[in-house]
Order: structure tokens, then C-alpha cells, then sequence
């Protein structure tokens, strides 16, 4: 059984952005919002689009059934797209880039700054398409479950609510912008990685994507577009002979547009300068190299904070996951060699 009715924009807005009124790391309330940096900004209304969806609540078909079942529910809600002026959205980066297939072609990857995220047209290696083919990957989920009966493996499952599929469609289009008439999909800032080179290779530098999980830094072997050198420098030093390691050629390099900074919109690690714990370490020689770390985390703005009570404490999220262990490893070890912490 389907019955039919149009609900219109029923809190799209604050199921747009994650489902908490925000957009990137600025909070916006109004109907049009203002992104970018710099400068008078343009409010530009968002990009809507009403698309049918359903749902299936538990009812009771007729006044004769005595069971409920559940019944489809058809209607149309608005899904909506942020719409960014081109000046508040200014160039960020650019890299050129070939396909994995074997057809592929090499093109240019755009970058653009809005709230201090990068988006692009370009998702991997992928093209983002036009408009409808954006809002019709809202489409792509409109259609809620209806749930299942209990059976010898499961238990009952409800119907997905109504509102789920609403939020399900616009969290499709949460990562786009229109800039210029176009979509413009969030994506990860390019870096250069240093690749181990496997057990009989040596380390090489290629083009990646930044690392991002929020609990910790990227690992040390991520350099952010202005640090080409340095990565270079770094697969040298970790390179098995003297053979200089193989880099990005020049032309296929990423390309930084002026006033941006590299590395603003992830973590790259802190380059600490200690002895790391080896397994027989103990008495001076541990201490010595233990210290090293603390006086080398304590340098990093912010990784240390304090709180009402006087107790420092060490926000991980600003540096690597190796580092957090190498601390605790040498705590480890310290408390093992008796020492009073």
C-alpha cells in the first residue's frame, strides 16, 4: 500500500552539513551563508532541488487487519547545496595527474579554499560530473528500508524512519559546493608521501593525498607541497645504499597559488629530535633519551596544556602515533627500572 503527500524542505537545513548547521569549521544559521576568507564576501543562495523519496511507517492496512505491516509512504523533500561566490572561493593548489586506467588521460587537478577545506572537481581520479548527476546520487538513497520480521537469526528491525531518509539524501551532497554553476567536491590536500620501497627497494617520493583520522598527526613520512626537499632528504636518509632516490619529475610536481599555506588544512607530524627507545635501554642512558622526548614534545605549540588543578597533561592529537608510543614505551621501561615518575 503507498500513500502519497509533499513535505517540501522539512528541516533540510539542519540536516544539510553533517546534520549540525555547520560547514566546514564556521557555524552558519541564515538561509545564505558567506565562505571563503578575505575580503566582502557575496551571499549566494543555496542550490535546491525538490526530489521524491519514501518511507514505510507500521500500520494497519484496513480496519479489518489485525496485524501490522508496513506501508510505503511516498513524498518530495528539498535537498540543498551551498553556493559559493568565486572570489571567496580563491585558488588553493593545482597538480597534474593521469588516471590508473589504461585509457587514462593526464589533466589538471584544481584546488580551491572555502573555510579552510580544499575542494576540487575532481574526486580521485574521478571527474565530479555535472549538477544532476550530483543530486542524483541524493536520489540514490531515497528509498527508506522497511524493516524485517524476527526470525531464528535476528531480531525484529522497524521501518527507517521517515526523517533518516531525508538526512540520508542531503548527507549524499554534505561534501559539494557550487562554485561558478559547477559542484566542487571536498577532497584531502596533496602532499608528497615517502614510500618504503618494500624488503629489496628503496624509498621513493610520490604524490598523495594528506592523512587525516583527527586522533593523531600524519606520520612522519608525509611532507606537505613546500617540503619537497625535505622529503627528498628524507628517503635518502632512509635509503639501504647511496643511490639517490627517486622523485616526482618537475612538471608533475604540486603547484601552491600564492596565499596559501601548505599543510593548513591537515596535521603534518612534528620533526622531534630524540633517541628513540631501543630494548635494552635502561639507568642513564634511558632517562637521558627519555628526557629528550619530553623536552622535544614540550616544544610543539599547544601540546602541552594545563588543567584547573595544576596536572599537565598531552593533547596526542598533535603529534604521531609512533611518538605517543615511544613515550609510552619509555615510561614503560622507566617504571621497569625502577624510577620514580
Amino acid at each position: 500500500m503507498t500513500n502519497t503527500i509533499s513535505h517540501g524542505a522539512v528541516a533540510a537545513r539542519e540536516s544539510a552539513r553533517h546534520g549540525d548547521g555547520k560547514f566546514g569549521e564556521q557555524q552558519h544559521t541564515s538561509d545564505n551563508i558567506t565562505l571563503g576568507f578575505a575580503g566582502a564576501a557575496e551571499d549566494l543562495p543555496d542550490v535546491k532541488r525538490e526530489l521524491p523519496y519514501s518511507w514505510y511507517e507500521m500500520e494497519l492496512p484496513s480496519s479489518r487487519h489485525r496485524k501490522y505491516v508496513p506501508v510505503k509512504h511516498e513524498g518530495t523533500t528539498t535537498v540543498s547545496i551551498p553556493q559559493v561566490a568565486t572570489e571567496q572561493a580563491p585558488a588553493a593548489m593545482s597538480v597534474r595527474k593521469r588516471g590508473w586506467r589504461s585509457d587514462a588521460t593526464e589533466y589538471e587537478q584544481q584546488f580551491r579554499v572555502i573555510d579552510g577545506q580544499l575542494y576540487s572537481q575532481h574526486i580521485g581520479d574521478e571527474a565530479v560530473g555535472a549538477l544532476d548527476d550530483v543530486f542524483q546520487y541524493a536520489s540514490g538513497r531515497s528509498e527508506g528500508s522497511p524493516g524485517y520480521e524476527a526470525n531464528r537469526w535476528n531480531a525484529a528491525t522497524p521501518p527507517e524512519s521517515q526523517w533518516s531518509v531525508m538526512q540520508k539524501m542531503q548527507d549524499q551532497v554534505s561534501d559539494y559546493v557550487i562554485i561558478d554553476g559547477q559542484p566542487w567536491h571536498r577532497e584531502p590536500e596533496p602532499v608528497y608521501k615517502v614510500e618504503s620501497g618494500g624488503f629489496y627497494g628503496n624509498p621513493y617520493v610520490v604524490v598523495a593525498e594528506a592523512p587525516s583520522d583527527g586522533k593523531s598527526t600524519a606520520s612522519d613520512n608525509y611532507f606537505t607541497a613546500d617540503q619537497y626537499d625535505e622529503a627528498l632528504a628524507y628517503a635518502q636518509a632512509n635509503s639501504r645504499d647511496d643511490a639517490p632516490p627517486r622523485g616526482v619529475e618537475e612538471a608533475n610536481r604540486i603547484v601552491v597559488a600564492d596565499g596559501f599555506t601548505p599543510g593548513s588544512t591537515w596535521s603534518p607530524a612534528p620533526r622531534l629530535v630524540y633517541q628513540e627507545p631501543e630494548w635494552d635501554m635502561k639507568g642513564q642512558k634511558l632517562q637521558t633519551a627519555f628526557n629528550q622526548l619530553r623536552e622535544a614534545i614540550a616544544t610543539v605549540p599547544g601540546g602541552i596544556t594545563e588543567d584547573a588543578n595544576g596536572n599537565k597533561r598531552i593533547d596526542w592529537s598533535k603529534y604521531t602515533d609512533e611518538q605517543q608510543n615511544h613515550y609510552k614505551e619509555f615510561v614503560t621501561k622507566s617504571l621497569g627500572d625502577g624510577v620514580f615518575l
